[in-house]
């Protein structure tokens, strides 16, 4: 199987846990150009997903939210080592701050539509990650459907070309919220469970500003079959897993502050 890592902010601080430093990120795709890694177009997983030998490594590079800091600190590393991403953009939030999230350490300002054009001319893929942001199971489903399908036709609108994949805020889904993006088109939709096992689905595994070099070697053993028991993963590869899987859990907290907290308003 080809690993597939995810990341939100590159950056020189932030409070919460979903950010490396820069140069934090540039040790982890020195790794990866070094040991003869290189970076896949996420549709080379509708059509093969696995690694034939050592010699011809694969990975691939994601990033939620579209901060700006991408731009800023991201981007010119993986140029640097030839490396592309898949980006996935909060379309209401395109060029403004990022007023769906807790915001704890301050505003951050996503990528504006400049910025994502210059990315796609780059060689770098664009993905939805909806429109504002919400956890889609906990919504009526008719809103699930406009922010699962208005985004993608956003994004298209704005960028001149299709867009087939997906992320869910939070990593949160169901059976529903699955059938809703099939039937919007999306080819592929992608979760924060690296352990995830279901049709039209690609688990991924997060990078975190606690996670050394040792960590990020084990976050690309994933094996040769994705599965949700010990015969095809390696130990350290699981153990990074359930870790993952740990951290995405209290990023739920942020849709229930969001939307429970008087003070606060889930808004543009």
């Amino acid at each position: 199987m080809i690993p597939i890592l995810t990341y939100h902010k590159v950056t020189n601080f932030d409070v919460s846990g979903a950010w490396v430093t820069p140069l934090q990120f540039e040790q982890q795709m020195r790794y990866l150009y070094q040991n003869g890694y290189s970076t896949i177009h996420p549709k080379e997983l509708l059509t093969h997903d696995s690694q034939p030998t050592t010699r011809n490594l694969k990975v691939l590079i994601t990033f939620d939210d579209g901060y700006g800091t991408f731009y800023q600190k991201a981007m010119p590393i993986l140029l640097k080592y030839g490396f592309r991403a898949l980006i996935f953009i909060v379309t209401d939030y395109i060029g403004k701050e990022n007023l769906w999230d807790v915001n704890f350490g301050g505003k951050k300002r996503h990528l504006n539509l400049k910025e994502l054009q210059e990315l796609k001319n780059m060689g770098f893929t664009i993905g939805s990650h909806t429109k504002t942001h919400p956890d889609l199971t906990r919504i009526p489903i008719h809103k699930a459907k406009e922010e699962i399908l208005n985004s993608k036709i956003e994004l298209e609108n704005k960028l001149g070309e299709k867009v087939h994949f997906l992320s869910y805020p939070f990593g949160r889904y169901n059976d529903t919220v699955v059938k809703l993006a099939l039937e919007s088109g999306y080819k592929l939709s992608f979760v924060s469970n690296p352990l995830a096992n279901q049709e039209g689905i690609r688990g991924r595994m997060g990078v975190y500003i606690i996670d050394g070099l040792t960590h990020f070697k084990a976050k690309l053993q994933v094996g040769n079959q994705r599965s949700t028991t010990n015969n095809h993963c390696s130990m350290p590869y699981l153990i990074e897993a359930r870790k993952s899987q740990f951290i995405n859990f209290f990023s739920r907290g942020t849709w229930i502050w969001k939307t429970l907290n008087p003070f606060s308003r889930h808004c543009i």
